[in-house]
């Protein structure tokens, strides 16, 4: 099986000092704020680019958020106007997409004459519900978009004002094709590239880049004790992360286990009543939308993250960010996560949508604390090292050539960070 480019850094040194001032990026975004992980990436990323000096413009939807916390770390901040107009005056290097609503935008980007990448950070272009389980059953999802999508329900949807909308295959198509003109497409695993494939992206065109913890090891206490029973869940409150079954495994449980859940969504009054019909909300407590310093903190106590995901995750950060701190993981076998979580190596793997399993799991963790605390610990360096943000720094940089490389009227723009590094696996 062909698979997509894998970004590989040979030369930490030589790409730390290269001279990178002639790069500028122009970031396309719904929001200009935090609004999710895709914002949380460019925040993180923008920044880290900054320091190498290179350049990056914003430019962000009239309908989206935007906030100062968010939009410090750019050179500049737009609201899209006429974005054909916009991109002509920025004589930008290269147009980085993410969120996005408008079709007409992924065009406009094309036919700018700039080359344009994009990072998928979800599902939302390769599925009518958005989410990749089904309506019926609330299974996960490993077909191409096509006419079973209809059986499925799938093209029943809901808008911001929670009414019901009906989602066309035709509309979901015509945005792939848009998508498939892109100069490059960036995806945080494997798991994800196998989709784009799936839908007829290049595979030449596909490079994955896996995403990173910005955690501090030198801030985290591996002497500090860990909370005997406390599970922890951080992300959305919707179905497709599986909650409502995590709270079913809670219930089940001999051993009594608390839960702190840390995120918000729609189903949060829905979860919050089924604890109560369950008789567990004395030991689950909502904890909302929380602060890093904070997570930092509930990473270092917790007995273990639990991730319940029906979706089939694209990433899953959280998971990551928990093993930096040694923190152990109990997910489901879904999307990417079996990419850096490993069986019985370095954390514990069960079925979807299946509360049994998940059940059975967290009984033998909270039997057995010693056991799945050594698998984390055998983690902890590995993630610090695979998944930092410089690896990633790096590895993008080198899409970034390789794009700008296969657009020759674009070569001399990025001459600089031409001499710093190299794209392998082609």
């Amino acid at each position: 099986m062909q698979k997509a480019n894998y970004a590989v850094t040979h030369s930490h040194s030589r790409m730390q000092n290269t001279n990178t001032h002639e790069l500028h990026v122009i970031w396309i975004n719904k929001h200009a704020d935090f609004v999710g992980g895709a914002e949380r990436y460019i925040y993180d990323t923008v920044k880290a680019l900054a320091e190498k000096g290179i350049k990056s413009t914003l430019l962000y939807q009239l309908d989206g958020k935007i906030h100062p916390r968010f939009t410090h770390v750019f050179n500049s901040v737009y609201p899209i106007t006429e974005l054909k107009t916009q991109l002509k005056n920025q004589a930008a290097t290269l147009i980085y997409l993410h969120q996005l609503d408008h079709v007409q935008d992924i065009e406009t980007c094309v036919n700018s004459g700039i080359p344009s990448i994009r990072f998928y950070h979800d599902h939302k272009l390769f599925c009518l519900r958005e989410h990749k389980y089904t309506t019926i059953g609330l299974n996960t999802c490993q077909r191409k978009t096509g006419p079973a999508c209809y059986a499925c329900l799938g093209f029943i949807g809901r808008n911001t004002q929670d009414k019901f909308t009906l989602n066309r295959l035709g509309n979901l198509r015509a945005q792939q094709h848009s998508n498939q003109d892109l100069a490059g497409f960036i995806v945080g695993s494997q798991y994800m590239s196998q989709v784009l494939k799936q839908h007829e992206f290049d595979v030449n065109k596909t490079h994955v880049i896996p995403l990173f913890t910005t955690s501090n090891i030198a801030t985290i206490k591996p002497s500090q004790p860990r909370y005997s029973n406390q599970l922890l869940y951080v992300g959305s409150l919707t179905r497709g992360k599986g909650v409502d079954l995590l709270l079913g495994a809670i219930a089940r449980q001999n051993k009594q286990a608390n839960l702190l859940i840390c995120g918000e969504g729609p189903q949060k009054v829905e979860l919050q009543q089924l604890s109560q019909k369950l008789g567990i909300e004395t030991r689950v407590e909502f904890k909302g939308q929380c602060h890093p310093d904070t997570l930092a903190q509930y990473y270092q106590q917790a007995s273990a993250l639990v991730i319940p995901s029906r979706t089939p995750e694209t990433f899953c950060l959280a998971g990551i960010e928990a093993l930096s701190y040694a923190c152990p993981v109990i997910a489901t076998r879904v999307g990417a996560i079996p990419e850096w979580l490993q069986d019985g190596v370095n954390g514990t793997l069960v079925e979807s949508n299946n509360v049994f399993a998940l059940s059975d799991a967290i009984e033998q963790l909270l039997l057995h604390p010693q056991t799945t605390q050594g698998h984390a610990l055998h983690a902890q360096q590995v993630i610090m090292r695979q998944y930092s943000i410089e690896t990633h720094i790096n590895q993008l940089l080198q899409v970034f050539n390789h794009v700008l490389k296969e657009n020759s009227s674009h070569t001399i723009t990025a001459r600089s960070i031409t001499e710093g590094s190299s794209h392998v696996n082609h």
